[in-house]
């Protein structure tokens, strides 16, 4: 019973699992988008699901372990983009376009439909669909740029399970983006909240991601969040970028490098 209320008991790190839905909820409803009771618990009890993941995150940051290099956390990342095309694919085969099949009725369905914006909250909010070659080239670029910029932060603060998690899962979220976008044309969505929403494991992948962020951002004793005027935070930016620049021509030298010596070695 203990150890289920040690589990279970709200923190400040578990409660952050839960703030990008909640305030998801508060803009649908002054969208006047969850107007009956039923949509409004359907919208709800994904907290519960959000919460139980950030218990457990919680409970694995607790626990010692040697952390994984990360060219295998981009090996799980890959691994996680090929399972979600692997479901995308059977439910495209099975499942009719603007299909559903209820997996629980009235709470939960398997769907498919195409998002043509990159992603759920894109269409959720309206933005124009700027065209499947430069959403692409938009992820190609984003994607990268995190992969170095969690190289940079484990190099130059520390290495972390929340670091961890959402390197992992951002890049497979970005990752799952492109995958769709140059095979389909567009997002395969499956995941139906009937009368609220439909994602894919994509969403849920950047959406633990983002709340592991803010995890390290609270949990890390040497990120100060406190405001400390303009000039003070303009100099941090500053030498943020500069470090940032400096690590990824360094990173970039070195797989060239890397690269001129297998090449020689393939001639030898």
């Amino acid at each position: 019973m203990l150890a289920m209320w040690t589990f279970l008991k709200p923190t400040k790190l578990k409660m952050l699992f839960l703030v990008e839905w909640a305030v998801y909820m508060l803009i649908e409803l002054s969208r006047a988008k969850l107007r009956t009771a039923h949509q409004l618990i359907v919208a709800g009890y994904p907290l519960i699901v959000f919460y139980l993941i950030g218990c457990m995150m919680a409970a694995l940051a607790r626990t010692p372990r040697r952390l994984p290099r990360w060219r295998h956390l981009l090996g799980l990342a890959v691994l996680l983009v090929a399972l979600e095309q692997l479901v995308k694919a059977a439910v495209g085969a099975f499942i009719p376009y603007r299909g559903s099949v209820p997996i629980i009725p009235g709470w939960l369905h398997l769907a498919h439909a195409r998002n043509m914006h990159g992603s759920w909250l894109a269409r959720e909010f309206g933005i124009g669909f700027m065209g499947t070659g430069a959403l692409i080239a938009m992820w190609a670029i984003a994607l990268p740029c995190f992969v170095l910029g969690f190289r940079c932060y484990a190099v130059r603060k520390r290495r972390s399970l929340w670091v961890d998690v959402a390197f992992v899962t951002i890049v497979a979220g970005v990752g799952g983006a492109l995958c769709d976008l140059a095979l389909r044309g567009y997002i395969l969505d499956f995941i139906n909240l009937p009368g609220v929403v439909t994602a894919d494991l994509k969403d849920i992948f950047a959406y633990v991601g983002v709340a592991a962020l803010f995890a390290e951002l609270v949990d890390n004793p040497a990120i100060s969040l406190t405001w400390q005027g303009w000039r003070r935070e303009l100099e941090r930016t500053r030498r943020f970028i500069t470090r940032f620049a400096a690590f990824s021509a360094r990173e970039a030298r070195r797989a060239v490098r890397m690269m001129t010596v297998s090449r020689q070695r393939r001639r030898d």
